[in-house]
């Protein structure tokens, strides 16, 4: 893997430090003393986040050519699970970050999933746990651990590596990518998703066969575009992770959905306590502490997935920017 250059890897290290130095503090009541090296300490971020989004990705990746065959409508959907304390996972990381830039969100949607694998990560929730356990169930010997691949219902591509192999990943998962876009799925699916305060509300259309199977779902998924958390592997920017759902976690039966519509709503500041609760009790558990809590959730979007769950298949996908603040 790319070594960092030791100003980079000092000034991480300081960073560090510094912010259990504010944490312990705070926690005596050293207010004055605590807000001085938070100063310090954004400062060293703010110069790291720069140099960061200079190098990273270490490759500049080739814009999406379009479909060969126009009538295509499938939409390809990424799901990577991940760890901000895992190693290999950064090359999956970064290969992801170049396919969002890569294709526009009508070829392809990337979904992140964080998990305490190998250690504690602030950015886990009960959905991407949940995530992970759907697919552990189907492929037990393929979804194990992090990074984990799953292309349209099906993992693929596995294994990670450091950020000099971020390149080869992005080239891997291309190519896995590909064929799919050449595919027409019966499903469609319409809709808009906008925020107002902490209410972010949604309405999907979902168009296709007039009796689908019960075990057609559909599943909406609450996702933070971008969050900023320097993990323990370097990664400083995390894209599309999901932060939660919208309606029933386990999703809603598309026969079920009356004309094939689906409305409902988020409550930001709820999901914000589900996130909080999540952390608070995996670090009693694990007796972990966790200095840094990222629960802005900031810029959102929706992202609607009809599933299969006879077979696990991703049968169309569509993402919802929920415009507004």
């Amino acid at each position: 893997a790319r070594k960092k250059s030791p100003r980079a890897a000092d000034y991480a290290r300081r960073v560090r430090v510094l912010t259990t130095l504010a944490a312990a503090e705070e926690k005596v009541g050293q207010k004055e003393a605590a807000a001085t090296v938070r100063a310090t300490i954004a400062k060293l971020d703010a110069e790291l986040d720069a140099a960061y989004r200079k190098a990273v990705p270490p490759f500049k990746p080739e814009p999406f050519a379009g479909r060969k065959d126009t009538s295509a409508n499938r939409v390809a959907v990424l799901e990577l699970f991940t760890g901000t304390q895992c190693p290999p996972c950064v090359a999956a990381d970064v290969a992801a970050d170049a396919l969002i830039a890569a294709y526009p969100p009508a070829a392809l949607v990337v979904l992140q999933y964080h998990e305490h694998i190998p250690g504690p990560d602030p950015l886990t929730n009960p959905t991407s746990v949940a995530r992970m356990d759907y697919y552990r169930d189907r492929f037990e010997d393929q979804v194990r651990g992090t990074p984990t691949a799953v292309l349209n219902g099906t993992p693929t591509a596995g294994g990670g590596g450091g950020m000099d192999d971020a390149r080869d990943k992005f080239d891997e998962y291309r190519k896995a990518i590909a064929p799919l876009l050449e595919k027409s799925s019966a499903v469609t699916l319409t809709g808009s998703a906008a925020r107002a305060g902490d209410a972010v509300t949604v309405g999907v259309a979902v168009g296709g066969p007039a009796d689908p199977a019960a075990t057609v779902k559909l599943r909406l998924f609450l996702v933070e575009d971008e969050v900023r958390y320097a993990g323990g592997n370097g990664v400083r920017f995390h894209h599309h992770v999901v932060r939660g759902v919208v309606g029933p976690a386990d999703g809603v039966a598309v026969k079920e959905l009356k004309g094939g519509r689906f409305d409902g709503a988020a409550d930001v500041s709820a999901v914000r306590a589900g996130l909080l609760d999540h952390l608070d009790g995996f670090a009693r558990e694990r007796n972990v502490s966790f200095p840094v809590k990222p629960v802005e959730l900031a810029g959102l979007s929706v992202v609607a997935v009809v599933q299969d769950d006879a077979t696990g298949e991703v049968l169309q996908a569509a993402a919802f920017p929920a415009a507004g603040k």
